[in-house]
């Protein structure tokens, strides 16, 4: 058994686990898997027809909700079987169904499974975890949403169908009862710190009535470009602060989540989670980040390629709209497919949509072991081509990076390879050996900081003087982008994301070059910081009148953070 086998099969033993197999050939471990595809089929020999149930609950709830489970159709005089997800609480209770042809029975069978549902929703689960919501389950999406909720997701359904033509009757409720709102209040002071969602909403709605401009800043630091935007000079309109949504709102260890408020930043979480060597896999060039300001700039450092991105780790946020409706997009659980993805439209908003207030964010334990391998480069074709190579070796790796004038230790050559392995002690040494055999070269070892915090650390430095700039393109294509623009750049620093196709580069001087380069291939290049006043974004995307039309019903002023974002 290898190492990682061992330790599970002792946690098993020490919580009474019995008859414990381990397959030692492929042929037990397909027999393994066979049994488990099987699963649902094997049903049959209980009863010709059984009632699905999809739902979801928080990992530590599983066995309670199972034992309410077993109450609820012993009290209807059901037999239930179970196939379920104990890693993220997926439930899928069988009601068994002997006779299809018993009304009755079909009947109990029903209202046994909404009452499932209600259960997994009273324990901030979810009514589906994977089968969507289609006809049947539209019924129970008030059980789950709000009506401001069930209203936000319908509008967002009218800006990409105004007619209602694409699969009418699904998902949504055919009736929504519509949200009302009090008369709008006195307008704050300027500046204003909220301490909760409905004081931001409220504080945004009054502003919005009187005609003002509204701003958001969390730690400031996303940019100087949009810093500038963030911060209204005199007269220019009022000022909400995030600072006051601060603090851990629900640490859930045990169902791998916490639930922070958006004004926290991002190093003071990760202080707290390493007391249980735990952490958010995110990471910033600025202690001052808040998680709120993460999560509306979609700021994603190099670990993505390990851990996702802002959009896999976010589970659920707190949002003040623009209109004074308060919603909670999503739940925290790690399979919902409930209504509509609510999030992910949050995320890279840069507060243009509304007022993030809290975040909820997977959690991961720290990784055992840790080690970074710096080569240097004489030349960047053969940085280019060496990366493309260990590319294939990428398992357990949370950077890849090529660098040029990033200041990196023990390297004095123009360029230098970054990559780190995290993980398992034996998964992050085979790695890296089989990095040192790609490379045929010694290079330096470093476990004082990962890839990450060196990209990090290195963008963190920039000057207001210089011109930051990131350029996102397909993987494939950032070799050659990169040597492309490489006379563009003059004598930028760069670090160059080879897995996740972005470069970052400090001081360029032809912005237009860059962009006209990356556009060419279907990316972007936009501008993250600069003494000169330039066009941040340098383009029009496809979905721009999309993007608009949703802005304009939930802030037809066009109050909330004005010029911070395409909209």
């Amino acid at each position: 058994m290898t190492s990682q086998i061992e330790e599970i099969a002792e946690i098993l033993r020490a919580h009474k686990g019995r008859d414990l197999r381990i397959a030692q050939t492929a042929a037990e471990r397909d027999r393994i898997w066979l049994a488990r595809k099987s699963a649902a089929g094997a049903m049959a020999r209980l009863a010709p027809a059984y009632y699905l149930v999809d739902g979801t609950v928080p990992r530590s709830q599983l066995a309670g909700v199972l034992a309410q489970i077993n109450q609820v159709c012993d009290a209807a005089d059901l037999r239930v079987g179970y196939v379920f997800h104990a890693g993220d609480g997926n439930l899928h209770p069988l009601i068994l169904i002997p006779n299809p042809d018993d009304a009755d029975l079909v009947k109990r069978a029903h209202a046994a499974g909404h009452r499932l549902i209600e259960l997994c929703v009273a324990l901030d689960g979810s009514i589906t975890g994977e089968h969507g919501v289609g006809t049947e389950k539209r019924e129970y999406m008030p059980l789950m949403f709000s009506p401001e909720e069930l209203q936000a997701m319908q509008d967002v359904k009218g800006v990409f169908d105004p007619k209602n033509l694409l699969n009418p009757g699904k998902n949504l409720p055919l009736e929504i009862s519509q949200p009302s709102l009090p008369a709008p209040g006195k307008p704050p002071a300027s500046p204003y710190a909220p301490t909760t969602a409905q004081e931001a909403a409220d504080a945004i709605r009054a502003w919005s009535e009187t005609g003002q401009r509204i701003h958001i800043r969390g730690g400031g630091t996303k940019s100087q470009n949009l810093a500038k935007v963030s911060e209204p000079s005199q007269g220019l309109g009022a000022l909400l602060s995030t600072r006051a949504l601060c603090g851990i709102r629900k640490y859930a260890l045990e169902d791998l989540y916490v639930t922070v408020g958006a004004g926290a930043t991002l190093a003071e979480l990760q202080a707290e989670l390493a007391r249980d060597k735990m952490w958010v896999p995110l990471v910033s060039p600025w202690s001052e980040s808040t998680l709120g300001g993460i999560v509306a700039t979609n700021f994603n450092a190099p670990l993505r390629m390990r851990y996702g991105a802002v959009r896999d780790l976010m589970l659920a946020a707190t949002v003040a709209l623009p209109n004074g409706r308060v919603i909670r997009a999503g739940r925290p659980v790690v399979k919902n497919v409930a209504g509509l993805d609510l999030p992910k439209l949050f995320i890279g908003s840069f507060g243009t949509l509304g007022v993030i207030t809290d975040v909820s964010l997977k959690l991961a334990p720290l990784p055992r072991a840790r080690a970074t391998l710096i080569a240097p480069v004489d030349d960047m074709p053969r940085g280019l081509a060496a990366g493309t190579q260990l590319l294939r070796v990428c398992l357990v790796a949370s950077a890849l990076l090529l660098c040029r004038g990033c200041e990196l230790p023990g390297v004095s050559s123009p360029y230098a390879l970054v990559y780190t392995a995290e993980g398992m002690p034996e998964d992050v040494a085979a790695e890296i050996a089989q990095v040192r055999d790609v490379l045929q070269a010694g290079g330096v070892a470093s476990d004082a900081l990962s890839g990450s915090e060196m990209w990090a650390k290195w963008l963190g430095m920039a000057s207001r003087t210089e011109t930051i700039v990131r350029v996102g393109v397909a993987t494939k294509d950032l070799a050659s982008v990169l040597s492309d623009v490489t006379p563009a750049l003059g004598n930028a620093s760069f670090a160059a994301d080879l897995a996740n196709g972005l470069l970052y580069a400090r001081g360029v001087k032809d912005v237009a070059v860059v962009r006209q380069r990356a556009r060419a291939v279907g990316g972007y290049a936009i501008v993250l910081g600069s003494a000169s006043q330039v066009d941040a974004w340098g383009h029009t995307p496809d979905g721009l009148d999309l993007m608009r039309t949703l802005k304009a019903r939930w802030d037809p002023r066009g109050a909330l953070n004005p010029g911070a974002f395409l909209v």
